[in-house]
């Protein structure tokens, strides 16, 4: 996505701010003015968290040191503020193989919360949560005042994946989504109402983004943002399309349990670590495969800063080396082809912690899933510790 003008909301000078000497404003990532240097406010940030989920948006969180309020005095806190993050990326999603080139993001983000609290001195801390500006002005589009009769079904035309299109364009995002006829929104659509009689009979109305979240449950999809992308679409139809390398796998078919071979994009993850890796393992991953649904994964792992800032939601990866959880390193195929689909990435901005990755296999709707018949043979309900060993 194209970089768009910068909102700057400065107010005054350039605030006079005691720093040492030595100070060098670390790159937070965090752009605050157009044209103006940073320096002031970088210096004083203490660290800047991400994360990037599945159920919603991207958030970043930031904690800033603010001794005698200068900052919040040039409204750097105001809620609704425009704050640009740059994040790195490994790949494109229209083009997801690897090209060995590294480029950047720079997205919109706005303050969607500001605390404060004591820092471990007398000054103040001011703890910031960012969120996608382009979703919180869904959640925001829900009529006002001079839109008395705001209706987010009406005012974007279009009906199931049509609408979800219409939506992503018109806030300025890509459409990624699946063609449907099932998400039509069984909940009921309120109007924004002003209480115009003062006796709270007003209606704060349905939003864009309580419309879309609507649709997705009627046809089972999942809806989010990542990297400038909204995600309208099922999990089963988002596995292989998002990678940094690509292959034909057979990969099972929950609505016929059967294996399918087809062309699928991901990221591949060894253990133990291949060192010539894009994605370099830094810890054996955490996995459980659920007893009810055999195809049922869920696991996280840690990962090396270099690529692992880039990993995205909605990307597939590959869990290689390790035994009913995907192919082993002998090449041997066990049935299961390792893909998951990651759901959260958190990393610490300016820190050196590694990169936390949790993913899971595609959500099954249960008429889909052949139960394994178990106990086919009769067996003792209770059994004695002694019986068989001789001892009565």
């Amino acid at each position: 996505m194209g970089e768009q003008p910068l909102h700057a909301s400065w107010v005054g000078p350039l605030p006079d701010i005691d720093m040492p000497s030595s100070a060098t404003a670390r790159d937070s990532g965090l752009i605050w003015n157009e044209g103006q240097r940073d320096a002031a406010i970088d210096a004083s940030i203490l660290s800047v968290n991400v994360s990037y989920g599945m159920d919603l948006c991207a958030q970043v969180t930031v904690t800033v040191h603010d001794p005698v309020f200068h900052l919040a005095k040039n409204n750097f806190f105001w809620i609704t503020r425009d704050v640009w993050y740059r994040s790195k990326q490994i790949m494109d999603f229209e083009d997801p193989l690897f090209s060995g080139r590294t480029s950047y993001l720079t997205q919109a983000f706005e303050i969607g919360r500001a605390s404060l609290g004591p820092s471990q001195g007398s000054g103040a801390i001011w703890t910031l949560e960012l969120r996608t500006k382009a979703i919180q002005q869904m959640k925001r589009d829900r009529g006002n005042i001079a839109n008395p009769d705001g209706n987010p079904a009406e005012d974007i035309p279009g009906d199931n994946h049509v609408y979800a299109i219409n939506a992503a364009r018109k806030y300025g995002l890509i459409p990624m989504v699946e063609r449907t006829d099932k998400a039509s929104d069984s909940q009921e659509i309120k109007p924004f109402t002003p209480d115009t009689a003062g006796d709270g009979e007003g209606v704060e109305g349905t939003s864009v983004w309580d419309h879309l979240k609507n649709m997705a449950s009627a046809a089972k999809f999942v809806t989010f943002e990542t990297d400038g992308y909204l995600f309208f679409c099922s999990h089963k139809w988002l596995l292989g399309k998002w990678g940094i390398t690509s292959a034909r796998l057979q990969v099972m078919n929950p609505e016929t349990n059967t294996r399918d071979s087809d062309l699928y994009h991901f990221c591949p993850a060894q253990w133990p670590t291949d060192k010539g890796a894009t994605i370099q393992v830094l810890a054996m991953p955490t996995l459980a495969r659920s007893d009810n649904d055999p195809f049922e994964v869920q696991g996280s792992m840690v990962v090396d800063r270099v690529n692992g800032m880039s990993l995205r939601p909605g990307m597939t990866i590959q869990i290689q080396g390790i035994p009913m959880f995907g192919p082993t390193l002998d090449g041997r195929d066990d049935g299961h082809s390792g893909l998951y689909l990651i759901t959260n990435v958190d990393y610490d901005h300016l820190g050196t912690e590694p990169v936390k990755v949790s993913f899971t296999t595609p959500t099954r709707e249960r008429h889909y899933i052949a139960w394994q018949a178990v106990n086919q043979f009769p067996t003792e309900a209770m059994r004695s510790a002694n019986s068989g060993s001789g001892r009565r």
